[in-house]
């Protein structure tokens, strides 16, 4: 679109003109009237024009003398030529950042995925076209009109790789608009594309236009569509929102961008699908499958024969076994056959003697019970005679425990009398036969060593004879001792 005006004459006045020396001249920077400015186009001279109510511009100038001509010159193509020439020269661009809108229908806030920076090329080029063929490839370069191609963008500048892949389009534009057809077919291309508003401006602030993002908008951009919207919760510290409504438009995938991508993949697919390779390789494809069929079913029949073979090869290898295992099933069957004829007749002596053992443990305790009551016993007597029984039992092991000491004591007493016997010659000396005399009268009179001894040995004569009494007691002891133990006393009667 063109800022241009048409007079009433079909003229187009422009905002650009040049002096006398063949110099651009901007419409603000000149005085208006006729003062030696002419148009680029046609070499006419042209007259300033700065109204008050509207903006000012060069007009061609016309007299009655002077024939009126159409110029069809237009200060927009100029102003693109201007731009252009800056980008061959400088071969880079700033471009503005980059905020991930939250998808249609969804609430939340913008986040930044790329700052604002500038992209610099390896190599430029203008003015070119990129369309789509057949195979569903992208083509560019000059204008072309060949049928087979599918015409996509017209790139006013384009930025190429060093391997001079375009990487960046660059659209020029009056003020910023997208149409929904180019957005759909950016989408298509694949590239990264800007879209640059060149201002109705004098030459230098055309030429410094790569310099400032602010005229400069993403039609399209690679990272964007492939970044996923993370909802944002809260704004972070210091960041400021400044809301592009135009720069998400352009960015945002609509249903035209949808339609071309989905028309797109039905072209590939139709055109796969008829194409010689694909049909050949479907043929190719039938073949090998045909002939695994053929080849399974030859292997499921030659398996199925193996099966048989080995199925009949096992069987008779353990047939004898197997008629074996079958008469000794038989064998148990009748054996059971048996068993379970003879089993009512067992169950009926077994339950005719269990009776008859009820019957007789029955009378046998009843006869018991009558014996023990005719003697005086009862269930009360017999615990209370078995708890005196058990209280004998301690005594007589305590009384045992106490004659066993008593013993040991006598035997240490004797032990220590024949030593002392054996030593009384050695001690009497002169007095010997004295001694012998005072002995055989057991008599203990006196203070000598001898009298002490005696009166020992007669003592101890004594506890000989109680100990053979206490002997003979303990026998009876442990005779009754045992007699309890083994509960002798159940048979005992009063």
């Amino acid at each position: 679109m063109s800022y241009y005006y048409i007079n009433e004459h079909g003229e187009k006045d422009t905002s650009l003109a040049k002096d006398k020396h063949g110099i651009r001249v901007f419409i603000d920077d000149v005085i208006s009237g006729k003062r030696g400015y002419w148009c680029i186009g046609c070499d006419g001279e042209m007259v300033a024009v700065k109204p008050r109510d509207r903006m000012a511009y060069f007009r061609h100038y016309a007299t009655e003398l002077i024939p009126r001509r159409k110029c069809f010159y237009s200060d927009v193509e100029e102003r693109y030529k201007i731009a252009k020439e800056s980008f061959v020269i400088n071969r880079r661009i700033k471009v503005p950042s980059i905020y991930k809108d939250p998808p249609p229908g969804a609430t939340g806030l913008p986040y930044r995925i790329s700052n604002t920076k500038v992209i610099q090329a390896h190599q430029v080029a203008i003015n070119r076209f990129f369309y789509i063929n057949e195979d569903e490839n992208i083509e560019w370069g000059d204008e072309t009109i060949l049928p087979e191609l599918k015409f996509l963008a017209k790139a006013d500048v384009v930025f190429l790789d060093q391997a001079d892949r375009p990487f960046l389009l660059i659209f020029f534009v009056e003020k910023h608009h997208l149409q929904k057809e180019q957005k759909a077919n950016l989408h298509i291309l694949g590239i990264d594309a800007v879209q640059v508003a060149i201002p109705r401006s004098s030459p230098e602030e055309i030429t410094a236009v790569y310099t400032k993002h602010e005229k400069t908008k993403w039609l399209f951009n690679n990272d964007y569509e492939r970044t996923p919207y993370i909802p944002v919760s809260g704004r972070p510290p210091g960041e400021v929102f400044l809301v592009d409504n135009i720069q998400g438009k352009f960015l945002e995938e609509n249903f035209y961008c949808r339609r071309a991508q989905i028309a797109r993949i039905i072209r590939q697919i139709t055109r796969t699908l008829g194409s010689p390779s694909y049909l050949q390789t479907a043929e190719r494809i039938g073949v090998e499958i045909s002939r695994i069929d053929r080849l399974t079913s030859e292997e499921r029949k030659r398996f199925e024969d193996f099966e048989k073979r080995e199925a009949r090869s096992v069987q008779a290898e353990f047939e004898s076994e197997e008629r074996e295992v079958e008469q000794r099933r038989a064998a148990i069957q009748d054996r059971k056959k048996i068993l379970m004829g003879l089993y009512p007749k067992f169950a009926e002596i077994y339950r005719r003697e269990q009776s008859d053992f009820e019957s007789n443990r029955t009378a046998l305790e009843s006869r018991i019970k009558k014996e023990l009551g005719e003697l005086g016993f009862d269930g009360t007597a017999i615990d209370s005679r078995k708890r005196e029984v058990e209280s004998e039992i301690k005594r007589v092991e305590s009384e045992i425990k106490r004659i066993d000491g008593d013993i040991q004591k006598r035997n240490a007493n004797i032990e220590r009398i024949q030593r002392d016997t054996e030593s009384i010659p050695k001690r009497a000396g002169d007095d010997y036969q004295a001694a012998v005399k005072q002995i055989a009268t057991r008599s203990t009179g006196g203070n000598t060593w001898y009298s002490g001894r005696i009166n020992e040995i007669l003592e101890l004569g004594r506890v000989v004879d109680d100990f053979k009494e206490k002997e003979r007691i303990v026998k009876r002891y442990y005779l009754l001792n045992s007699s309890l133990k083994k509960h002798a006393y159940k048979n005992w009667v009063d």
